[in-house]
C-alpha cells in the first residue's frame, strides 16, 4: 500500500521524505515501487551523480 500511495506523490515531496529516512528504509520501500518510479526517486535523490545507461 505505501508504494502506491508513493506512486502516485509528487517525485519532489517524496525525494524530500526520503532523504531524511535511514537508506535501509528507503531501499525496502523502492524494492516494491514500479521500476520507472524507483528511478526517478533515486535520481532524484542522488541529482549530481551521472546517469549510466548501461550502453556503450
Amino acid at each position: 500500500k505505501v508504494a502506491q500511495l508513493i506512486e502516485q506523490l509528487d517525485i519532489d515531496l517524496v525525494t524530500a521524505l526520503f532523504s531524511r529516512m535511514k537508506g535501509d528504509v528507503v531501499g525496502d520501500i523502492l524494492s516494491f515501487v514500479d521500476s520507472e518510479t524507483g528511478a526517478r526517486i533515486t535520481r532524484g535523490l542522488f541529482p549530481d551523480q551521472p546517469v549510466e545507461t548501461g550502453m556503450p
